[in-house]
């Protein structure tokens, strides 16, 4: 059988009424589990994400302001890889 990964506790930390009770979090973490094919579509659509903001264009190099241009870009891919990280199952 294989081993299931644990759900990251970024899902349940909150501690949020519902989850402070342990009937309701394994409750809340099955339906985690059961929305892996919801979840997929968007680490499908965040990679789509990640892979424009790596591109770039020709013309974001001759502005001014391109330094920080890249910083936000680098910022994007920073908290797209943060979600990632919390729905990978």
């Amino acid at each position: 059988m294989a081993r299931t990964k644990r759900l990251s506790t970024l899902w349940t930390k909150q501690n949020t009424g519902l989850l402070k009770d342990q009937a309701l979090q394994a409750d809340f973490e099955a339906y985690v589990r059961n929305s892996k094919t919801v979840l997929d579509v968007v680490v499908e659509v965040i990679n789509k994400k990640i892979s424009e903001a790596e591109k770039g264009k020709d013309e974001d190099y001759e502005k001014a302001a391109w330094p920080f241009l890249m910083a936000d870009r680098q910022g994007q891919i920073r908290a797209y890889n943060y979600i990632k990280e919390m729905i990978d199952l």
